[in-house]
């Protein structure tokens, strides 16, 4: 049986050194925290805005979501299933997702800004739970028997 690398602290503090660095680098006004900051953040990567506030939102998207990734590929042996815990408004949910050898920061936005669209509860969740919860949706672990 495989086992699952649990690191939703590290995961968590990971993205959020990410988000603040981001946010400090970018526009103090782009800190991510909440599923909507991402969503809106994220949308100017996928509309390819080239505005300047929309170049510095889609940085701070895609420097958010970077973070994420290679908390992951940094926490996991290659291949092996990511869960991340304590999710939901009661802190009892988890999710499980593998990534792919190789995922764009486009495709990873695009997968954000879509899944928000059927999961609009999330929006004042942490943003790091709606990241998660798009990747387990496309790319869900599967059962090992």
């Amino acid at each position: 049986m495989r086992k699952s690398v649990r690191f939703a602290v590290p995961l968590l503090a990971a993205v959020a050194a990410v988000a603040a660095a981001s946010a400090a680098w970018a526009n103090p006004g782009a800190d991510i925290k909440t599923g909507a900051d991402l969503v809106a953040a994220c949308n100017a990567s996928v509309d390819m805005d080239m505005s300047e506030k929309g170049q510095i939102s889609a940085t701070a998207c895609n420097q958010f979501l970077a973070g994420m990734v290679v908390a992951v590929y940094n926490a996991t042996e290659a291949g092996m299933p990511t869960k991340l815990h304590r999710l939901g408004p009661k802190k009892d949910e988890e999710v499980c997702f593998r990534l792919p050898e190789m995922l764009k920061y486009q495709e990873f936005a695009a997968l954000v800004v879509e899944y928000n669209k059927t999961h609009p509860e999330l929006a004042e969740r942490p943003a790091a739970e709606l990241a998660g919860r798009s990747l387990a949706d496309k790319f869900p672990c599967k059962e090992v028997k």
